[in-house]
């Protein structure tokens, strides 16, 4: 499977359970998921791991380039609910009892931003947020990033810096959400990457613990990076094992 476009069916099924992947920064819907290496993609991975119990996969996206310009996470995420509402061809997503989303990087803001601006359609289903190396208060390289982003007008860029205003303020937002159960059936775990490579040097982790840890219990994967935390290369990776045994826990799987 190759050329994956954005806001597309992985598997269309009767199982109450969607499984719905939404990319980060900088990617989109294929290149995210997939491993280079082994063309392993995740969202067909789970279809063909018969432990997940054959949910529902769809893959969500948004313009995630510097050509997106003034384009900010609020627009992505108005994007995304769009999508989820209607996919364009057969079931929208949103009709399903049961939704686990798998988020990466940017993917997990555009995701809690969704969540919590429009959290009245979503009450009354379960919701699972798995946040891959998701910077909840931005990082590092969004800081020293940042300058060129507001030169180029890239506005998702620029907000990625670390305690920005648009990211405080979405922190804020997302734990008076968890604190007053806006949505009730809501859970979620982080999982984090455990070391940082550019180019094959090493550098500072992309997203560092305290930024992609802070709403859910957490795990790090030993021996990941920022991109391959989300890039399994099969069913024994551990994103993978702690993605399904998150499912089961919570119930997403019957």
């Amino acid at each position: 499977m190759a050329g994956v476009q954005n806001n597309t069916w992985i598997r269309q099924c009767s199982s109450r359970t969607v499984f719905i992947f939404v990319h980060g920064i900088l990617s989109n819907s294929d290149a995210c998921w997939r491993n280079a290496r082994t063309t392993t993609y995740w969202p067909q991975l789970i279809t063909q791991d018969r432990t997940f119990e054959d949910p529902a996969v769809f893959v969500s996206g948004y313009a995630a380039g510097p050509g997106a310009g003034l384009y900010d996470v609020r627009a992505a995420s108005d994007d995304v609910l769009a999508a989820l509402r209607s996919p364009g061809s057969g079931e929208a997503p949103l009709t399903k009892d049961r939704l686990l989303f798998v988020c990466h990087s940017q993917g997990g803001i555009v995701v809690r931003q969704m969540l919590c601006a429009h959290f009245e359609e979503f009450r009354d289903k379960r919701v699972g947020v798995v946040l891959c190396g998701s910077p909840s208060w931005g990082s590092f390289f969004g800081s020293l990033l940042a300058p060129l982003a507001l030169l180029i007008r890239f506005r998702q860029g620029a907000a990625l810096s670390w305690g920005g205003s648009t990211l405080r303020n979405l922190d804020r937002d997302f734990l008076d959400l968890l604190d007053k159960k806006r949505i009730p059936d809501l859970s979620g775990i982080c999982l984090a990457e455990t070391r940082g490579r550019l180019l094959g040097i090493p550098i500072p982790k992309m997203v560092a613990e305290p930024s992609a840890t802070r709403y859910f219990r957490w795990h790090p994967i030993p021996g990941t990076t920022h991109g391959s935390l989300v890039k399994p290369d099969s069913a024994s990776h551990l994103s993978h094992v702690r993605l399904r045994d998150f499912a089961r826990t919570s119930a997403f799987l019957t």
